[in-house]
């Protein structure tokens, strides 16, 4: 699955190590948040499990918002 993610994404470009660096952990995004469980139509049923949620605390892919942090999380 990674090798086809990154095949579309690069083609045949060729990268510097930061340019790789980035892709790849573009690509560890995706595996990441995909659901483990079956995803279900119903809006009341819960969040599907993804890998994500038991590596990360935070289970927003990118940048937090810094508006929405306050400054003790940031100390940690």
């Amino acid at each position: 699955m990674v090798k086809r993610i990154i095949r579309k994404v690069l083609g045949q470009t060729s990268l510097n190590f930061e340019e790789l660096n980035t892709v790849l952990c573009d690509c560890e995004s995706v595996i990441n948040g995909r659901p483990l469980t079956y995803v279900s139509d119903d809006t009341s049923d819960l969040e599907p499990l993804t890998p994500s949620m038991f590596l990360q605390e935070v289970r927003e892919v990118g940048i937090p918002d810094l508006d929405l942090l306050d400054n003790k999380s940031l100390n940690k």
